[in-house]
């Protein structure tokens, strides 16, 4: 089986063929995770919001739709994976997991009928449900968010879950929400009608080039009403080709959110250097580990549409956070010591043994 790295570097490849710019947001290598290096490449699609030509009449400029060219980006990529996948020795070897709220239901309105978005959206669909897991048999898993959680049973839908963990694998996927108060406690009716009613006047808290540039995204956090904070998304982007270093001993981290400070006795705290779920995903990995004898080092989540990786490690005791981003909303990106420009969010997650990678695919 190839080096993870080896891995990595394929699959940018295949991208580049197919004219996708993989841009590194990320990049976490820790043998300490301890995940089967002889295991499949994983690719994670976070939100995309898709909706109907109807739901975008009621909210223009909302979701994956925000940007029009990111149809166009997504099929060349999963296109990209297609071909990816037969130059490995069986396809079975990559996986791609959406990670939920493919569709959004809460935006559109009465009837919330998935198969109009669909129609609307059929050349990613198609090439998603289709092709890549119809046609080529690649492993493509689907779970399920706050905004598609109500998809029907059966048919194309009867196999979305909400959780992905491995008996082998010490790893978790899930959507994210239910890491989230306000989405946990609060009724579902209540949050769809908050939505609908009034998400097609509500605009993201965009911050301006000046503000980004005069301190830490920290600095520039927005309380919102539910209580939750809210960072600029900005990323700084680096060399996407970097090779691992030899030894079973060596580690990466560039980009990486640190946590495990000795003083952190209680394990990952809520930080605002940090991630506003980190304290909730630890609290829900103890959780399993009681319950069910899990141990999760490594949970994957979408849900926030910010992409972040977040290390808490000390001791022997490790557990990463991986937050793949999102196919919605606007992002500030830039390279060290250049300039800082925004872009749409076009964000992939992509795990091979403990190499761990986000990245910005450039429209």
């Amino acid at each position: 089986m190839a080096r993870s790295d080896d891995l990595h570097s394929d699959l940018l490849a295949t991208l580049a063929a197919q004219n996708v710019e993989a841009a590194l947001i990320s990049r976490l290598f820790d043998p300490d995770l301890a995940l089967p290096e002889e295991g499949p490449i994983r690719v994670c699609i976070p939100d995309l919001h898709m909706l109907s030509e109807s739901g975008q009449r009621s909210f223009p400029g909302y979701g994956f739709h925000s940007d029009p060219r990111r149809t166009d980006l997504m099929v060349r990529f999963l296109d990209a994976l297609g071909a990816f996948a037969q130059r490995l020795p069986d396809v079975s070897q990559l996986e791609i997991y959406q990670l939920g709220d493919f569709v959004d239901l809460w935006r559109e309105g009465p009837g919330n009928n998935p198969h109009a978005i669909l129609a609307t959206n059929a050349s990613v669909w198609d090439q998603l449900y289709g092709t890549l897991a119809g046609t080529l048999q690649i492993p493509v898993y689907f779970l399920r968010g706050n905004h598609d959680f109500s998809l029907m049973d059966g048919g194309e839908f009867g196999d979305w879950q909400r959780l992905y963990a491995f008996d082998q694998t010490p790893m978790a996927l899930l959507h994210g929400d239910v890491l989230d108060w306000f989405e946990v406690f609060a009724p579902d009716w209540l949050q769809r009608a908050i939505v609908y009613l009034t998400g097609a006047q509500s605009q993201e808290r965009n911050f301006s080039q000046a503000e980004l540039q005069e301190g830490t995204e920290a600095q520039h956090k927005e309380h919102e009403s539910t209580g939750r904070y809210k960072w600029a998304k900005q990323y700084r982007l680096g060399e996407h080709f970097a090779t691992l270093p030899q030894g079973p001993t060596a580690a990466v981290a560039d980009n990486v959110i640190e946590l495990g400070a000795p003083e952190q006795d209680a394990g990952p705290q809520d930080d605002l250097t940090g991630h506003e779920l980190m304290r909730p995903a630890w609290q829900l990995v103890q959780a399993l580990a009681r319950t069910r004898n899990m141990a999760v080092r490594l949970m994957v989540i979408g849900h926030t549409h910010h992409a972040r990786l977040v290390r808490y490690k000390r001791g022997q005791e490790i557990f990463v956070l991986m937050d793949c981003g999102a196919w919605t909303e606007e992002c500030w990106v830039g390279t060290q010591g250049g300039p800082i420009q925004q872009q749409a969010s076009c964000q992939i997650g992509v795990l091979a043994g403990n190499d761990l990678r986000l990245y910005q695919l450039q429209l």
